[in-house]
């Protein structure tokens, strides 16, 4: 039953509560080493939630024969351990986007509330104070990317029609309606213990413009002919148009928002998926489980072990786990055991499994809880590099590709910017970004490339799945500095075999070396000056020719992963 009333609640509505603010917590430790750096803070709960790189620490309901005995609870921490918005009574977390956090969640008391009696949703600016004017409505989800789905009455049992809900904006004016039957959510048969709720309609939150939307059969009565199964599903956008129909994809049984431009769907075969905004599938129903996606990865679940995939459905980690909580830039939370901790993008530990809760990682940050306090593990933001200096047109670049496991240094602690970079170099480098699996591409198609060798099997990788067809004569170009054009026909071939648009081509006849560029580079650099990944280099002139420094492929490779595969 709690399962079932924490799932109705999440993909319906969500009520908050409003309580004071303002308390700062100071360390009691802080441990150091190469990587990162470990708080433990003053701060006590039982679980922890990451939210745009902040933390919200959560007191857990004890519950009982007749339901919840204690009132559930969370507060906002920053990374520096300042709580921002003190303890709420209420039934999930806060959610952080767009500059407002947004109380997500209900008091056990709250489901008895009958039409009209609910508390207001709760919406803040990060210093504590209202965000906007949120009368007249009765509950709301996550504020989220600007959009929230928000209730003018909490709950309603019966079969008399009330208002739908509207979708509200960041500053509290409303963006559009929903039909009136998205308002009537009808308590079944209902008892203290809450057995029989179910509802004729239900909504998630809006995420990347898209809302996803269910709906219920119903009798001639009004109530719904099935409790649990809805039989309509689709996904709304920011006018409130119906965009994605479900009902030609699969037998559906749950959708979700979308994020990084794919939502998870399950089928009533009890397998999750994800499709894409067209509607089309994008990882096929074969997981038990899954979570959403996080940049470049997605959690998935397997005969009851978890693990991470890409986008491309590639096991980036093994699915090994009891449980994964989300990741970035090169690492990832995992649990086991009962214990938590945190792995690289290669399965290395990097933080040992020893907390006994832990949030995704996020934004360079995680937040974890151990003997009933918080920790926060935090990627260290010191430059490796004696030779990248602050505020240089590459030091974001360099150090983006360097925190994701994409370039490392080359010894002594510098990175040699200046550096050129090889033809293999690149083709590791686009082998790290997609997140392959290069284990299954032995043998090799060039002349110039032996197997067994560090770069053998990325390059055949890259040949076999069209992205380089090598150098001429049967040369794969073994120990060639990269030049700007060959650098924007792997990242144009590339882009182009995901099925990512590459329609834009700039007109580049205005440079003055626009004559230099080889015949079959045109297209891709075309390409790459449109989408910025490739920039003149100065007296009006692309360099087509030009070999690639360090800094300037880890410069165009933060710009490609921000564009293209967010």
């Amino acid at each position: 039953m709690k399962k079932l009333i924490s799932a109705i609640l999440i993909s319906t509505f969500i009520l908050t509560v409003f309580i004071p603010i303002f308390f700062v917590f100071s360390y009691a430790e802080e441990t150091r080493d190469e990587l990162f750096s470990i708080k433990k803070t003053d701060i006590t709960a039982d679980a922890v939630h990451i939210t745009g790189g902040y933390g919200s620490p959560k007191i857990k309901a004890v519950w009982g024969n007749t339901g919840c005995e204690s009132d559930p609870r969370c507060a906002l921490i920053d990374r520096e351990g300042n709580i921002l918005l003190d303890w709420r009574d209420t039934w999930l977390t806060f959610t952080v986007s767009d500059g407002i956090a947004s109380l997500a969640g209900n008091k056990y008391e709250s489901y008895r509330l009958v039409s009209g009696e609910a508390d207001r949703p709760a919406f803040y600016t990060l210093d504590g104070r209202d965000a906007f004017d949120y009368s007249g409505i009765a509950t709301s989800s996550p504020m989220i990317n600007g959009r929230a789905v928000a209730f003018t009455e909490a709950y309603h049992f019966g079969t008399d029609d009330i208002p739908g809900p509207v979708i509200i904006d960041n500053k509290g004016n409303t963006v559009y309606s929903l039909p009136d039957e998205y308002g009537r959510i009808i308590g079944v048969g209902f008892d203290e213990n809450m057995t029989g709720w179910t509802c004729l309609a239900s909504t998630g939150y809006i995420s990347e413009g898209l809302l996803p939307c269910s709906q219920f059969p119903v009798g001639e009565d009004g109530r719904p002919l099935d409790v649990y199964s809805a039989d309509k599903w689709y996904y709304l956008n920011d006018l409130g148009e119906k965009v994605i129909d479900l009902s030609d994809v699969v037998p559906v049984k749950n959708n979700y928002p979308f994020y990084n431009g794919i939502a998870r769907v399950d089928d009533l075969f009890g397998k999750s998926g994800f499709i894409d905004k067209t509607g089309k599938t994008a990882i096929p129903f074969e997981y038990d489980n899954a979570t959403r996606c996080y940049g470049e990865l997605i959690g998935v679940c397997k005969d009851g072990k978890w693990g991470y995939i890409n986008i491309n459905n590639e096991v980036v980690i093994p699915i090994e786990y009891d449980a994964v909580y989300g990741g970035e830039g090169g690492y990832a939370s995992v649990g086991k055991n009962g214990k938590y901790g945190i792995v690289d993008y290669k399965n290395n530990v990097v933080i040992p499994l020893e907390y006994d809760d832990i949030s995704g990682f996020e934004d360079g940050v995680a937040y974890a809880v151990k003997d009933g306090i918080i920790y926060i593990i935090t990627l260290n933001k010191n430059n490796p590099f004696k030779d990248v200096p602050e505020g240089k047109w590459y030091t974001e670049g360099v150090l983006y590709c360097f925190r994701r496991g994409l370039m490392s240094g080359t010894g002594d602690g510098v990175f040699s910017p200046n550096a050129k970079l090889t033809r293999e170099m690149f083709v590791t480098i686009l082998a790290k970004i997609d997140g392959a699996d290069t284990s299954a591409y032995a043998g090799t198609s060039f002349s110039d490339v032996k197997t067994g060798k560090w770069y053998s099997k990325p390059i055949e990788w890259a040949f076999r799945n069209g992205y380089t067809s090598g150098s001429g004569g049967g040369k794969f170009g073994l120990g060639d500095p990269v030049t700007r054009q060959q650098l924007a026909v792997f990242l144009y071939n590339y882009t182009k075999k995901k099925e990512i648009d590459v329609s834009g081509l700039a007109d580049i006849s205005g440079y003055a070396d626009a004559g230099k560029v080889a015949r079959w580079a045109v297209t891709g650099m075309r390409w790459a000056v449109a989408s910025g990944m490739i920039s003149g280099t100065g007296n009006n002139n692309l360099s087509p020719e030009g070999v690639a420094t360090r800094a300037q492929v880890a410069t165009i490779v933060m710009k490609y992963m921000d564009r293209f595969l967010k």
